[in-house]
C-alpha cells in the first residue's frame, strides 16, 4: 500500500506545547491535607502563609491564531412573554391609574367618582365586549413611568 504524503499545512502551523517547569512543589511539599469538618472555619484570609510559585506562566504566554475560530455562547436565552394576566376590570381608570394623568388635586376625586358611577349604564355593553372570565394581558401597554402621549377617553369599541 502506498502512503500519501501529508500536504496539510495546518499540521505544520501547530506550535509545540510549552514545557512546564519541573521545580514546582508537590501537594505534600505545600502542606496540603484534607481537614476534618471540625477544623473548617469561615475565615478565608491568608495570615503569614507563603504562596507557591506561579507555574502557569509557561502554559499561557501566547495562543496560536486559528483560522477555524468560532465564538459560540455557552448558553442561549430567549425571551418569552409572561403569562401574567387578569380578568376584566370594568371600573378601572387606565389614564389615571396606569399613566398618572391627573386633573387638579381638588377636582380629581370628583372626576373619579363621576367616572366610576358613569360605568353602571355601560356595564351590559362592557360585559359583551370583555367577557367576565376572559384573560386580559398587560403586554402592549406603555411601561409605567415611561413618557407616553396623552390618552383621550372614549367609549369602548368591540
Amino acid at each position: 500500500m502506498a502512503q500519501v504524503p501529508n500536504t496539510d499545512q495546518r499540521s505544520e502551523d501547530i506550535p509545540t506545547p510549552p514545557t512546564v517547569p519541573t521545580d514546582c512543589p508537590t501537594l505534600e511539599q505545600l502542606g496540603y491535607r484534607t481537614k476534618p469538618l471540625e477544623e473548617l472555619s469561615l475565615h478565608v484570609g491568608l495570615d503569614g502563609v507563603q504562596l507557591p510559585a506561579d507555574c502557569s506562566t509557561g502554559l499561557f504566554q501566547s495562543t496560536a491564531p486559528s483560522s477555524d475560530l468560532r465564538i459560540w455562547y455557552a448558553s442561549e436565552i430567549n425571551w418569552a412573554a409572561s403569562d401574567l394576566f387578569a380578568q376584566p376590570a370594568y371600573f378601572d381608570d387606565p389614564v389615571l391609574e396606569r399613566y398618572g394623568q391627573t386633573s387638579p388635586a381638588l377636582l380629581q376625586p370628583w372626576l373619579s367618582g363621576v367616572h366610576f358611577f358613569g360605568q353602571f349604564p355601560l356595564m351590559p355593553y362592557k360585559i359583551l365586549v370583555d367577557r367576565p372570565f376572559e384573560k386580559i394581558y398587560s403586554l402592549g401597554y406603555y411601561r409605567p413611568g415611561s413618557p407616553m402621549p396623552c390618552v383621550a377617553r372614549r367609549l369602548p369599541r368591540p
